[in-house]
């Protein structure tokens, strides 16, 4: 957002300049005694310890006006601070005091805050966005913010609402948009000339860093299969919302293919094909068959010929959701009741052989594609598909509990999504009709993590206690960082631990409460040089229930700047290698990279469904120097690197 600023920046810097050189005539005396400033028998205008004109002493002064509400003395502190010190007039973090103490040093913006309380609009504006230039902070955007409103206010808002233009994975957004994808990857662009100030989708705050005329967001949802209402809004400075509400309606599943009947005579099977999205075809060993459709309903006839011994139908609906049916044949009846099916694979679960039984077994017969008893997949979901067989046509069927099948024929073929958790899954397939029939499969799938993602392989972090000001325990600052701890462990983005001992990393910082607010600041300090690579802030006015906001606002801010990015080698030395990034601009010098290679698909033996493979780290490399579109990265162990292996920032 720095970059919105700067042509506003370059208008009006000739006059900040000016103000600079001014200021070093401003005598002494311009600055009162700061005894007379008393408040409720407090005294403000006053610096932490011994004063000795340093410009550190009326910076000091100067926040202490504030605090008080002594506005244009604290104008005249800042003024002087700015004037003391002609190498350092800008706005920065860690200013050096004198010896290794440092402070945060803001005269720009403290002066442009005491300038709106004044009312002076133009000038608090021209401070703010100079602040922002040099040093951007939360406290000075929410400041400019207000000033921006008055401004508005003063000249008459547009009554004009925002716009808002949105996609979901790249399509345009319509009302009943439907999609078989995992995760729903919501893009859009909010506009408005009083500018964007929040956007929310579901109720959800989408994280910006500041407000500005044009906003591009980003937000990934995974909803389980059925309709959902997604409801975006843009707010603008001026109040204004602009709505957007979309259906989306997820289907993941597979047609339904239901046998109805057979005619020995004329060697048909007659059927029909059900699905949610509609059918768009139907093959039978790879050649298009017929199909009428009605809707959600399409019916088939097929002919598998006198002599066959195996045919395989694959129905597809119109969001390349698929199920796959396998039928071998040795007796051929002219009822539909005794039709033989066998399929001779030894991975199935059973012993392969299907067939319904003539008033013989009434109990409904379930048949699984691929699924052993106990399974290994890395994917996060997975398609149960198999055979549903039954005397009665009114069985039903379920997974897990949820009715996936109801009313079925009497030879069905199903194809359904479930969501796995990491670990141990126990997967139950039932089947029950009217005459109180049931039949139950249990399956066990262990969904594994890839190696890349366990923990031992995430960057190591420790989050040390937060200062209060100067003190080093506080109330505020032990709540934000148990709260802040909560954040990161969510994400599983770092490899929390609980001492200094073995991270590569401190996070460590500062809580400043003052009358305005609650300002935090956050330094990623590497733990070896104590170098800090980072530093990021969040500011709230408000006091109640903004602690737990801020810890998500700096949490966003800090996974925002380490992002874990994929690479490929494409060139290897005898110490370094060259990668090239996924993603340009976000690695970091000496940043660890896990080197590693793919292993063997995991895929379900009878349909070929993708269920994931793991990911194994043979090796670490450091980068050491970032170019436009690629990264070097040395390694101190001898590695048996190859061309196009895989890396991933630590």
């Amino acid at each position: 957002m720095i970059i919105s600023f700067i042509k506003d920046f370059n208008i009006i810097i000739a006059l900040l300049l000016i103000n600079t050189v001014l200021i070093p005539f401003i005598g002494c005396n311009t600055v009162n005694n700061h005894s007379k400033f008393v408040k409720n028998g407090v005294e403000y205008c006053v610096d932490k310890g011994i004063f000795r004109g340093q410009w550190h002493d009326y910076y000091e002064r100067g926040l202490s006006c504030i605090e008080g509400g002594f506005y244009e003395e604290a104008i005249k502190n800042f003024d002087m601070a700015i004037s003391k010190q002609p190498d350092r007039v800008e706005d920065q973090r860690m200013a050096r005091k004198y010896g290794t103490r440092f402070i945060d040093y803001f005269p720009h913006r403290e002066k442009g805050i005491a300038s709106f309380f004044i009312g002076k609009y133009n000038e608090a504006e021209l401070e703010l966005y100079r602040s922002i230039f040099h040093e951007p902070s939360e406290k000075a955007y929410t400041f400019l913010d207000k000033i921006r409103k008055q401004i508005m206010e003063q000249k008459g808002f547009d009554c004009k609402l925002p716009e808002l233009i949105c996609n979901i994975n790249g399509k345009k957004v319509e009302n009943n948009f439907v999609t078989n994808a995992n995760i729903l990857k919501i893009h859009g662009t909010a506009k408005s000339e009083n500018y964007i100030s929040e956007i929310m989708i579901n109720n959800e705050t989408v994280f910006i860093e500041t407000s500005a005329k044009n906003i591009d967001f980003v937000k990934e949802l995974f909803l389980p299969d059925g309709k959902h209402i997604i409801k975006i809004a843009a707010t603008s400075l001026s109040g204004k919302k602009k709505y957007k509400t979309v259906t989306v309606n997820i289907d993941r599943a597979g047609p339904l293919i239901v046998f109805t009947h057979q005619d020995n005579k004329k060697n048909i099977i007659k059927g029909y094909i059900k699905d949610e999205s509609g059918v768009l075809s139907l093959t039978m060993n790879e050649e298009i068959v017929p199909i009428t459709s009605d809707g959600k309903k399409s019916c088939f006839t097929i002919k598998p010929g006198n002599n066959f011994k195996t045919f395989i139908l694959m129905a597809k609906d119109k969001l390349g959701n698929e199920t796959f049916a396998s039928l071998n044949s040795k007796i051929y009846c002219t009822d539909l009741d005794k039709i033989y099916l066998a399929e001779n694979n030894s991975q199935l679960f059973t012993d392969a052989i299907y067939y319904v039984k003539n008033n013989v077994n009434n109990e409904p017969e379930i048949h699984l594609y691929g699924w052993k008893k106990n399974n290994i997949v890395y994917s996060e979901m997975v398609n149960i598909e198999g055979q549903l067989l039954s005397d009665y046509s009114s069985t039903s069927l379920y997974i897990n509990g949820n009715k996936i099948l109801e009313n079925s024929g009497k030879v069905n073929f199903f194809c359904r999504p479930v969501p796995l958790k990491t670990g141990e899954n126990n997967i139950n397939i039932r089947a029950a009709n009217n005459n109180n029939y049931i039949n139950t499969k249990n399956i066990i799938i262990n969904r594994k993590i890839p190696d890349i993602l366990k923990d031992k392989y995430k960057y190591p972090l420790y989050i040390s206690l937060f200062k209060f000001h100067d003190k080093e325990k506080n109330e505020i600052a032990d709540q934000f960082r148990i709260l802040l701890i909560e954040k990161f462990s969510k994400r599983k983005r770092f490899r929390l631990l609980n001492s200094t001992k073995e991270v590569n990393a401190i996070i460590e910082g500062y809580v400043y409460k003052t009358r305005l607010g609650i300002e935090i600041i956050a330094r990623f300090v590497d733990a070896s040089t104590r170098k800090i690579i980072c530093i990021k802030d969040a500011f709230s006015e408000q006091e109640s229930s903004s602690i737990n906001e801020l810890a998500s606002r700096l949490s966003q801010k800090i996974h925002n700047e380490f992002q874990t990015i994929n690479g490929i080698v494409i060139n290897v030395n005898k110490n370094d290698c060259l990668i090239i990034p996924e993603i340009t601009g976000k690695v970091k010098i000496n940043w660890p990279v896990l080197l590693y290679r793919q292993e063997n698909e995991i895929r379900n033996p009878i349909t070929g469904k993708y269920y994931g493979r793991n990911y194994n780290v043979f090796g670490y490399a450091y980068i050491n120097e970032i170019k436009a579109k690629s990264y070097s990265a040395y390694y101190y162990e001898k590695l048996d690197i190859k061309l196009y292996d895989f890396a991933r920032t630590k």
